[in-house]
């Protein structure tokens, strides 16, 4: 008895459509790129970052976008192959990560709203 019977939730490498992954993907961006833009019109009106780990990053907009380019490089990368091994689970993690950054960035317009 192999593992495809035992844990039907695995499949032959290859198999599958990655249509909704890579919707995620371009959604995922688009909320990372929101968030640079909404924190730095933050900046602009004298608010500051609340995240400490960012705090230092934040302050120059080319290396916020790189670090975010490369956040979700790594992301896609691994939800790619989780994918291309399992039902959809690299999907459902882009689609948590992205469900996240929603409420991210709608913090960051009501920070802007109230600014």
């Amino acid at each position: 008895m192999d593992a495809q019977n035992i844990f039907p939730v695995y499949r032959q490498p290859g198999e599958g459509d990655l249509t909704y992954l890579w919707y995620g993907i371009l959604m995922l961006w688009a909320l990372f790129m929101m968030d640079v833009i909404t924190t730095e019109i933050i900046l602009s009106f004298g608010g500051h970052e609340i995240n400490t780990v960012m705090q230092s990053i934040v302050g120059y907009p080319l290396l916020h976008i790189v670090l975010k380019m490369a956040v979700l490089a790594m992301l896609a990368a691994v939800a790619y192959l989780s994918d291309r091994l399992t039902n959809k689970y690299g999907t459902i993690a882009i689609m948590a990560v992205s469900a996240w950054y929603i409420f991210v960035v709608a913090h960051n317009v009501i920070q802007m709203i109230t600014l």
